[in-house]
């Protein structure tokens, strides 16, 4: 073989090489694309539900435990980003808020979150504060909480006996930056100069036998070094075998000019009340997670913002081409049937969408993924799980307002007969809640009675549906007991048959698996079926809850046919109903063109 010929042979063995290294990396990074959105879609659950909770009315103590999860799901929320994106952090693309906030409230957080941990091992956790360090700060609250619950967390699994103390001081000026040292000390086992050394390397831990017996990835110390670099400041460790160790870290206090930013519930209180200046605006919501749904009409409920519900792209095509009221989409991505992306590229090639603002949500937010959103023509992108702030920033950007108060109510009463024949309760419910915000003269009082006469039946209407299912849960925990004893008994006693014949009509060992199957979908399906009762899409409810029993009744679950008898019998005496005061409503609206 000529040199000629090797190196051919060589290049192409290089070449092919080089294939199998691009394919491996594209499915790595399809691999995070897809872990990255299955991670974010229950946080985003959490993160939304949490932030609902806090802006609402609720007294001490829960509303403390309820912050106390909104801060812990904003902080999972955020190391799950960091550590399937650490390529983000190594590129440096990592961006650090400058916002105001308090010490004291972090410091709280802390306390309580690292608090728990300490005292299961018998361990003081105390906190030492510069009394001079200005009440309220300019910063990343969420990356400095971050850091220090890696530092404290660490300091209470390397401690077995003694105290740690996380203290915070203010240092002398240097020109005109000021900066806030901070030192977590432990009294546990201790580095030696080596392992401290390396300690703050990618992936790295004091050696391999910590790793073994105290567990964890070793990126955390990584992770922290960078956050802090970020903010301005730098990290360093003091430490002696058996006798404890202390990082000290800085960070850059910049100062506040002018009026302080307001707090983050003051901003979203804010936001949300402007949004109410778009009472017209008809939203239509391309999501497939029930969850996800109930957050964005939660967070819209009282603006008067009308919501149009489509579970996948292909639904909102559907939607568009029958509704020319709709002034915005929110768009998902990852959607069954048809994805965001090409419900988006449909649109934009149809003129009439040119101006539609399209806004993507989105639970990867690598660059390849922005770039795709982009591409397709969407306007902006909300990221999973939602910053509050940030969308209702967004819609504020991108909403418009042109008819008036009478107008819209004069289009909407025109339509009552089609959304009660369509199931649209939402958009009636909206408009409810913009009636009872907007009409406060005597003139129009007989309208407002209408429209809270129609809410009490929405309401019944839903209240009836919830006290249905939760009677049916009864059949569903008796059903799922039998199927376990039939599952762990080999030979069932007379008292035992005789139960399970009050559930089902027949039974026997060869179909337990297929009654195991049901047995958990029923239990799962219970969840799902008060999810859609809470969003008002009772007709999906009820389209649900007939499946299942026809799915009993072919099993001869004759106990779970009869508990979910009245939930799908419910639909037609309680429409008739909600049909006598929304004609009424409608009659009272009609009164205003005639003035």
């Amino acid at each position: 073989m000529t040199n000629e010929q090797e190196l051919k042979e060589r290049i192409s063995q290089l070449e092919g090489e080089l294939d199998e290294q691009k394919e491996r990396q594209k499915i790595k990074e399809q691999f995070f694309a897809t872990t990255v959105h299955e991670l974010r879609t229950p946080l985003n659950a959490i993160v939304g539900l949490s932030t609902i909770l806090v802006d609402s009315d609720i007294k001490e103590p829960l509303s403390e435990y309820i912050s106390q999860i909104h801060t812990s799901s904003e902080l999972l929320v955020s190391l799950v980003n960091d550590i399937l994106d650490f390529s983000k952090i190594e590129a440096g693309k990592i961006e650090i808020e400058n916002i105001s906030f308090s010490l004291e409230s972090i410091i709280d957080n802390i306390s309580t979150i690292v608090g728990i941990q300490a005292k299961q091992k018998g361990l003081e956790l105390l906190f030492e504060m510069d009394e001079t360090i200005p009440a309220e700060i300019l910063g990343d609250p969420l990356r400095l909480t971050q850091v220090l619950i890696n530092l404290t967390s660490n300091a209470v699994k390397f401690t077995h006996d003694g105290t740690i103390v996380v203290r915070a001081k203010l240092l002398p000026n240097v020109g005109k930056r000021v900066y806030i040292e901070f030192c977590v000390s432990d009294t546990g086992i201790g580095l030696t100069q080596e392992q401290r050394n390396r300690l703050f390397e990618n992936f790295m831990q004091g050696d391999s036998s910590i790793s073994r017996e105290y567990g964890g990835s070793g990126l955390g110390l990584s992770i922290s070094k960078k956050l802090i670099e970020l903010m301005g400041g730098s990290i360093r460790v003091e430490s002696e075998i058996d006798k404890g160790s202390d990082f000290i870290f800085t960070i850059e206090l910049r100062p506040i000019v002018g009026k302080l930013v307001e707090a983050t519930r003051g901003r979203r209180k804010n936001l949300k009340s402007y949004l109410e200046k778009f009472k017209d605006a008809h939203i239509l919501l391309v999501e497939d997670n029930t969850a996800n749904q109930s957050i964005i009409i939660a967070l819209l409920k009282g603006t008067g913002i009308e919501i149009t519900l489509a579970n996948n792209g292909q639904e909102a095509l559907d939607v568009m081409s029958e509704d020319d009221g709709i002034n915005l989409i929110l768009m998902d991505i990852n959607m069954p049937i048809m994805g965001g992306i090409e419900a988006t590229t449909i649109l934009r090639s149809n003129p009439k969408y040119w101006d539609m603002p399209i806004i993507a949500f989105s639970g990867d937010s690598s660059d390849r993924a922005i770039a795709k959103i982009k591409d397709a023509g969407m306007n902006a992108i909300i990221s999973k799980p939602i910053v509050v702030e940030e969308f209702y920033q967004v819609l504020k950007n991108h909403l418009r307002s042109e008819q008036t108060i009478e107008q819209r109510y004069i289009e909407s009463a025109k339509q009552f007969d089609n959304w009660l024949e369509e199931y649209k309760y939402q958009k009636i419910m909206s408009l409810v809640s913009s009636i009872k915000k907007e009409i406060k003269t005597k003139d129009n009082e007989a309208i407002l009675k209408s429209a809270l006469l129609v809410e009490s039946a929405i309401e019944k209407y839903k209240n009836l549906f919830l006290v249905l299912i939760k009677n049916h849960t009864r059949a569903v925990k008796a059903y799922i007991g039998a199927i376990d004893v039939l599952e762990e008994e080999s030979q069932l006693t007379q008292e035992q048959s005789e139960q399970i014949l009050l559930i089902m009509d027949e039974y026997n060992k060869e179909n337990i698996k297929e009654l195991l199957l049901f047995a958990d979908k029923i239990d799962h399906a219970t969840q799902e079926l008060i999810a859609l009762v809470n969003i008002l899409r009772f007709n999906k409810a009820t389209e649900f809850a007939h499946r299942l029993q026809d799915e009993a009744k072919s099993l001869g679950i004759y106990s779970i046919v009869s508990s979910i008898s009245p939930i799908v019998g419910i639909e037609a005496t309680q429409r008739n109903q909600l049909r006598v005061v929304l004609h009424a409503f409608r009659d009272e609206i009609e009164k205003i063109q005639k003035k």
